[in-house]
């Protein structure tokens, strides 16, 4: 049997540039599948600019890469018995439309589609051009895919083959990461030491429990990108690294530890460094640690809201007075070397009350506005607007209310559309101004954001 697994082209505004990245998702997957089993992997992001979504989404949205009638072309050329598609995030859902129909024209064999994109949407929210095809409803590493074709899914602490990451590696350590923006660094490398998160928060897709990989596990990697890649730099992309607890803090700590003991010079978590493992004392011991040995680092801080309602009912685990401390405790560090602190900020909460969704009010947002003010001068800001994804205990009701959205709304941030169009256009004046960090230039690399 063989299989031809594909990921998509990129979609973007058109207004950015291109943000090529590697294609590692369903090469990673194809390392996983049975023995006997055939793979080709099919790559549809590093063609021409192209915009054949067009058609489908209007013209405020385009894709990167491999133009339709190609991207068809070079997978049936393989001849494959079935055809994986890769759908990484909500906006390739319109990508992913197009290229199923256009499979369709000549293709009978078995099309399966996975990733986050689809798994975490109830089906009934689905196009019927997805939904009517075969569903990989894949919850997490460590269940099975579901599928005769794959096997279960290996322990977190497996090393990849390293076969498809040789074919992409210049690529990986010339291009900046598309969501977390430029490294510190180069080069650097994105590794995951954990999966899941353990946190409850309402505008969060990853709802799984919290599992660290093994220490050994993690140390045989690092080894691998210091001394096979020449690797300087770490970029953690888990989703939670410190925990919330003391136990959970402590767990990492060895992890931290061997950062500096094998010599990295950089240190980065664009997404995992939660509030209360910041302010806990074991992290500030290690930050003030690792600084003196001359790495720097760059902590995202997910302050989210100056409203202790709105941290409430999104279930945030902390406290907005946690927050005023945290930022007391860095700033009395930031003169013993190189720390970066970016805070993330959201403004235009959508709030349930009564089966029903009730948008943030100005008040709220002005608080948090004001906030980013105060603390522009501390670190560099990322400002952006709520928007429910998929996976989330508000998207059901979001999409019954907007059910004619295009995908791509789901996912690029900008304000709500349940927001009067006035009121839009104002927070749109009102934010833009106000991001200054270099995650903001991943979104719009237009601007220059330097470390």
């Amino acid at each position: 049997m063989k299989i031809a697994l594909v990921d998509l082209p990129v979609v973007s505004p058109p207004v950015l540039t291109a943000r090529i990245q590697p294609a590692l998702w369903a090469a990673y997957l194809a390392v996983y599948l049975q023995e006997g089993i055939e793979t080709v992997f099919v790559d549809g992001r590093l063609g021409q600019n192209t915009c054949w979504l067009d058609e489908l989404a209007g013209p405020e949205w385009r894709t990167w890469g491999t133009p339709l009638a190609e991207l068809t072309d070079q997978i049936l050329s393989h001849n494959p018995d079935a055809i994986g598609i890769h759908v990484g995030v909500s906006n390739d859902i319109g990508v992913a439309i197009g290229l199923i129909r256009s499979l369709r024209c000549t293709f009978k064999g078995r099309i399966i589609i996975g990733g986050s994109g689809v798994a975490t949407i109830p089906k009934e929210f689905l196009p019927k051009e997805i939904a009517s095809e075969e569903i990989c409803w894949v919850r997490g590493i460590g269940q099975g895919l579901g599928l005769d074709i794959t096997r279960p899914a290996v322990s977190i602490d497996e090393l990849p083959d390293r076969t498809l990451l040789e074919k992409y590696w210049q690529q990986y350590i010339d291009w900046d990461h598309p969501h977390s923006g430029p490294c510190l660094l180069k080069p650097s490398a994105q590794v995951h030491t954990s999966t899941g998160c353990g946190g409850k928060c309402q505008f969060c897709t990853t709802r799984a429990p919290l599992r660290r990989r093994d220490l050994d596990s993690i140390r045989r990697e690092l080894e691998i990108l210091r001394d096979d890649y020449g690797i300087v730099g770490i970029q953690d992309e888990s989703d939670n690294v410190l925990g919330f607890s003391d136990r959970q803090t402590q767990k990492v700590m060895p992890y931290l530890d061997l950062l500096i003991e094998m010599g990295f010079r950089s240190f980065e978590s664009s997404n995992g460094l939660t509030v209360k493992g910041m302010l806990n004392p074991r992290f500030q011991d290690w930050l003030g640690r690792a600084l003196e040995a001359g790495m720097a680092i760059r902590l995202l801080l997910p302050f989210e809201s100056a409203s202790e309602q709105i941290l409430r009912a999104m279930h945030k685990p902390q406290h907005h007075q946690d927050c005023r401390r945290l930022i007391e405790q860095l700033a009395s560090l930031k003169g013993k070397g190189a720390l970066h602190l970016e805070i993330f900020l959201q403004v235009g909460f959508h709030l349930v009350e009564d089966n029903k969704i009730r948008m943030e009010g100005q008040e709220s947002i002005a608080a948090t506005l004001k906030w980013s003010d105060e603390l522009r001068n501390m670190a560099a800001m990322n400002t952006w607007f709520n928007i429910p994804l998929p996976g989330t205990p508000v998207f059901p009701l979001w999409r019954q209310q907007l059910p004619k959205a295009p995908w791509e709304s789901l996912i690029f941030s900008s304000p709500s559309l349940l927001y009067p169009k006035d009121i839009r256009t104002a927070l749109l004046g009102e934010i833009l101004p106000r991001n200054t960090a270099r995650r903001s230039a991943a979104f719009d690399p237009t601007k220059s954001a330097q470390p």
